[in-house]
């Protein structure tokens, strides 16, 4: 919190939640205080841990795409209806945020201005645990993991966030702005991925299970992977 509030208030958040109700912009009650998010904790000599993912508007389908530097392709084809896709970038805000707090003058609770999904990523090969089932009329495969990765990623509703590199604030300008803390910051640069802003997201370890069922009239339907056990490890 800033000095101005006269405020030791701290607050905490496991990340799977940290990048929504923290994001910048993001407003929250705690304490009897109206708390405001208003950028992303940078320590200097430190980088954000970035990730490539995809998300497709005709289908609805966001795709783990790897660890930023691992895969570089910049345009690859959605994994469920083939079309092009541009691939975009989330970083994991591990150092934390910083905010503003004053007094509460409503007892109406802020809206919530965030949007973030969460989709399989990948998981442990050596963790699965196949099993093919038969029935009548019907066929059933699935595969199970104890170590499934998911992502948990905010877009600021598809805008994403352009964050100063200096300070950590959410400014969509390259003009002179104020610090989270409160001081003028010059600085044009901003954490950008070939000139794309990014996201925030964070990944975390759980359960998942994949079905697959193919029936006698030659009819095939594959479910999404989704989590059966939301728990971290």
């Amino acid at each position: 919190m800033d000095k101005s509030n006269r405020s030791n208030l701290r607050l905490q958040r496991d990340l799977k939640l940290a990048v929504s109700e923290y994001a910048p912009g993001s407003k929250l009650v705690a304490n009897g205080m109206l708390i405001e998010s208003t950028g992303l904790k940078l320590i200097d000599g430190k980088q954000l841990p970035l990730h490539h993912y995809t998300y497709c508007k005709s289908c609805n389908k966001y795709t783990y795409v790897g660890k930023y530097g691992v895969n570089d392709e910049t345009e690859i084809p959605c994994d469920k209806c083939m079309d092009p896709l541009r691939v975009k970038y989330y970083a994991i805000p591990k150092f934390g945020f910083y905010g503003k707090a004053k007094e509460l003058s409503t007892e109406r609770r802020p809206d919530k201005a965030y949007g973030s999904r969460v989709f399989f990523a990948d998981h442990a090969e050596e963790s699965i645990q196949p099993l093919h089932v038969e029935g009548n009329g019907y066929e059933l495969d699935y595969l199970y993991s104890h170590y499934g990765n998911l992502s948990i990623v905010n877009d600021n509703k598809g805008q994403q966030y352009f964050v100063c590199e200096s300070c950590g604030s959410h400014v969509d300008h390259k003009r002179a702005h104020t610090s989270p803390l409160g001081h003028k910051c010059s600085s044009k640069k901003r954490l950008t991925v070939r000139n794309a802003p990014i996201s925030l997201g964070h990944q975390f370890t759980t359960d998942i299970l994949r079905m697959s069922f193919n029936f006698n009239n030659g009819s095939f339907y594959t479910n999404q992977t989704k989590p059966i056990l939301s728990c971290t490890r």
